[in-house]
């Protein structure tokens, strides 16, 4: 059952990583300095570290600010003089938030590891809401071409290859030195079982008949599109 979220409750993630991902080479520097250290930074601590000018740093920093990536506090006087502004992150470091989903799916899935069918049926359903939340058109004429989009953006680097095949360079659910629940290939082939269906309800005429997916294949993993002019 999905939970309502109140007007007041927590922001979406996806709201800060898309400023983080519109900045520009040096606003995104600071922003990574900042977010490396809780402890706050100063202008003047700022500016060494990235040899610049204060005052161009406290320009990058107004814009960080307006966009509520950054947050200035006051800073208590060691001495005498003015206190200073120390300025922390408000926000994520884009590659956190996905490493600890990445873990919690393992875990998820790790529940259904001997149960093929339930992680191929967990898949379908997360399907059906990649085509509700408008991320997957099942309308296509190019689903191969809608895959590699879907997989790009879930950081698997996709390559188009000959055959009409999607090679799969990388696995965002991959830890070093821990082994992969097969579950999660299982869940990621019920995906995509469900997505190429809707796009073959939608697009008899381009005959899809099904779909693989063949986890550690060649260079990485590989899927592709049954259809009935496929050679087996």
């Amino acid at each position: 059952m999905a939970m309502a979220i109140d007007v007041g409750g927590p922001a979406p993630i996806a709201e800060p990583l898309e400023e983080i991902a519109s900045l520009t080479a040096h606003q995104r520097r600071l922003f990574d300095i900042i977010a490396d250290r809780p402890e706050g930074l100063t202008v003047a601590e700022l500016a060494v570290l990235v040899s610049s000018h204060d005052n161009t740093v406290r320009g990058h920093l107004e814009t960080l600010e307006s966009r509520g990536l950054v947050q200035a506090t006051v800073r208590p006087p060691s001495g005498r003089g003015r206190p200073s502004k120390t300025y922390r992150s408000t926000a994520t470091p884009p590659h956190l938030p996905g490493e600890h989903l990445a873990s919690l799916v393992r875990s998820l899935v790790s529940s259904v590891a001997d149960d093929s069918g339930t992680a191929r049926a967990l898949g379908r359903r997360w399907a059906e809401d990649l085509i509700a939340e408008g991320r997957f058109d099942p309308h296509t004429i190019t689903p191969l071409a809608e895959i590699e989009t879907l997989f790009a953006r879930m950081g698997c680097a996709p390559v188009a290859c000959a055959g009409g095949t999607i090679e799969l360079g990388r696995c965002p659910f991959l830890e070093p030195g821990l082994p992969l629940p097969t579950a999660v290939c299982d869940l990621h082939q019920g995906a995509l079982e469900a997505l190429t269906a809707a796009v073959a309800r939608n697009r008899p005429a381009l005959g899809i008949t099904g779909v693989e997916l063949h986890p550690y294949s060649g260079h990485g993993c590989t899927i592709r599109i049954r259809t009935t002019d496929t050679r087996e």
